[in-house]
């Protein structure tokens, strides 16, 4: 099967089966249903063939719960063969470990539009700081190649914005996770009665349980001893765990569960469901709905209990705490700690107006906020966007793995040249630059340093800092005087030496700027700028570049943005060394500083049709 270039198709990657089919697969629906044909990859297991059922085409991929890109080097592999197959032009990467697969598997076949849903950070808050950092950092290096991240989430949407993960508010949105209030509704007495009666809880029993699967990072070990204590002064309590453990799950964990309830002497306490694809049907049963996790996205557990009209205890972490609201449809507890488990479970036991009281009203927050047909809607309107982006794109040259890796290295060795070399630039320069600064404020008054916000990558706007080389002069009206008047000698000599620039070596530090690039120029001319010459804002813009060392401000405009785009496409390591050698004779001469007749260059306008290429 080899579809046309102009199909609306979609790839999806997640861990495992059992994340694309009980998870994801409502939102690839709701993708389907708008016209996307939509393809699902991920490890093998059972459940393939319920999303083969369903309509979805599925593919393998050897994917390691690991998050070590070296592991997973098969896998990333075999995606990008698949992408390569498909020719997708959009990936939707699902979980910590599939993002890292999906994102340098899309990276490296050149897929323009990257989308990862996060369902949680790999990190959290109370992971020690020596295992964080190397996972926010190579979170932070994947982002470079996300074009849009949706958030189950908004605290994990805060944090990406926060360390940097995600660049910029827009290319962020948090859609939440989502229920069928019409499937998962309060049970009839009837259909208590009948369900319960189905798993043999007699009508006086409270019934406490918990959707998962059975790992360590859930708070099964704080689970069961919540049991345990409630156990000891309460007999008609009983328990039930839906979900189990999958062989790709690194604790391994479920073995130990199931022997630590038969050693303490619970197992006929206990009811273990495994997986199942009727979980309204056990939530019929239950009278409290628990969920003492370490680390989660936005579990859609507490969802789905909350709108089958069931309080909910859960712990104090990003998304629990975003979907129960404390003291009203649940409450809240410090994550391990199953003494503080057992007081809010047994609270509720003891108080069962309250806690129907709670789940009443957490059945009304699931339909207010978080109804699938909202979600749905949030969720495909991002591809919608971004798909009308595709239309307007020209078609992808494929390269080789080979080129692709060399071109991505040579950016990375940019980078880290761009970091090390104003790193070092500013610490030398010290002196001079300080000495430039206070020359400039005793000739020019203060400020020193001029400030202004230019468009780099991408567009997006940053402060650009320079020395000032004109002083303040209005006339009689209030309106500053001509560029001519205003510029002094000692700022005309900052100009021909380009020592003025010197500031900006901050703007490369801090990755606003590349030492090589494109001239960074005023907002305003921004929707002046032909599509050919938007072009020049592929790159990051740099202190100097190809049309500074081809002309300067002595070429028109309409050149110089012919030379920055030939700098974009034509981009090479050896390309800006060369550049930089140049640069070197051309401030010595002082070549181009002006355009003729101006002090420095005149405002772009806007090109004449035919003249922008």
């Amino acid at each position: 099967m080899q579809p046309n270039c102009h199909t609306k198709r979609v790839l999806a990657i997640c861990n495992v089966d059992v994340m694309a089919d009980l998870i994801v697969k409502p939102w690839l629906a709701s993708l389907r249903a708008s016209g996307y044909e939509v393809h699902v990859a991920c490890a093998p297991g059972p459940r393939m063939a319920y999303l083969r059922r369903d309509g979805f085409e599925t593919h393998v991929l050897d994917i390691q719960r690991r998050f070590n890109p070296l592991v997973n080097f098969k896998a990333i592999m075999q995606a990008w063969k698949l992408i390569r197959k498909y020719d997708f032009e959009i990936v939707n990467t699902h979980s910590p470990v599939a993002a890292v697969v999906g994102r340098i598997a899309a990276t490296l076949a050149g897929v323009p539009q990257i989308i990862y849903t996060v369902h949680g950070f790999y990190f959290h808050e109370n992971m020690p700081w020596r295992m964080r950092a190397p996972i926010i950092a190579a979170e932070w290096i994947l982002g470079r190649a996300t074009k849009h991240f949706m958030f189950v989430s908004e605290e994990d949407r805060q944090t990406a914005l926060l360390t940097g993960i995600a660049r910029e508010t827009s290319c962020t949105t948090t859609i939440y996770n989502a229920v069928n209030s019409r499937l998962f509704t309060p049970p009839s007495s009837f259909e208590r009665e009948s369900s319960r009666s189905s798993f043999g809880f007699e009508p006086e029993q409270t019934v406490i349980g918990i959707v998962g699967r059975i790992v360590k990072e859930k708070g099964y070990r704080e689970f069961a001893a919540m049991a345990r204590s409630l156990l000891r002064v309460n007999s008609n309590v009983r328990f039930m765990v839906v979900g189990d453990s999958l062989s790709s799950d690194r604790d391994r964990f479920g073995a130990e569960f199931r022997e630590k309830i038969d050693s303490e002497g619970m197992s006929n306490r206990f009811t273990f469901a495994g997986f199942t694809n009727d979980v309204p049907r056990y939530l019929r049963a239950l009278d409290i709905f628990v969920l003492p996790s370490y680390r989660e996205g936005f579990p859609r557990s507490v969802l789905e209990a909350m709108a089958s009209g069931l309080p909910v205890v859960t712990t104090n972490i990003r998304g629990c705490r975003e979907a129960v609201v404390q003291g009203e449809t649940g409450l809240i507890v410090p994550p391990g700690n199953a003494d503080a488990l057992a007081v809010a479970v047994s609270y509720l036991v003891q108080s069962p107006e309250i806690a129907q009281a709670m789940g009443a009203a957490g059945r009304r927050r699931t339909i207010e906020v978080f109804d699938e047909s909202v979600i749905h809607k949030r969720f495909v309107g991002v591809f919608n966007d971004l798909s009308a982006a595709l239309v307007r794109r020209p078609a992808r040259r494929r390269a080789s793995v080979s080129n692709v890796f060399l071109t991505y290295l040579s950016r990375a060795i940019k980078s880290v040249l761009d970091f090390s070399i104003s790193a070092s630039a500013l610490i030398l320069l010290s002196p001079i630059l300080i000495i430039l600064a206070l020359l400039v404020h005793r000739r020019m008054g203060s400020p020193a340093l001029f400030r202004q916000s230019r468009p780099g990558l991408n567009e997006r706007p940053f402060i650009m800092l320079k020395f000032r080389t004109m002083r303040d002069a209005y006339d009689a009206n209030g309106q500053p005087l001509s560029d001519t008047e205003r510029l002094t000698g000692f700022g005309d000599f900052l100009r021909r030496t380009s020592l003025d620039e010197l500031p900006e070596l901050w703007n490369v530090l801090t990755g606003d700027m590349s030492l090589i690039g494109p001239r960074p120029l005023l907002p305003e001319y921004l929707p002046r700028y032909s599509e050919f010459q938007k072009r020049r804002h592929n790159v990051k813009s740099g202190i100097t570049g190809w049309a500074q060392v081809n002309g300067r401000n002595g070429l028109s405009w309409e050149e110089k943005f012919r030379l920055d785009v030939w700098y974009v496409d034509n981009w090479s390591l050896l390309l800006d060394l060369k550049i930089l050698w140049r640069t070197l004779a051309t401030v010595w001469t002082g070549d181009g500083i002006a355009e003729e007749g101006q002090v420095s260059m005149s405002k772009f306008m806007g090109s004449a049709p035919g003249a922008s290429k």
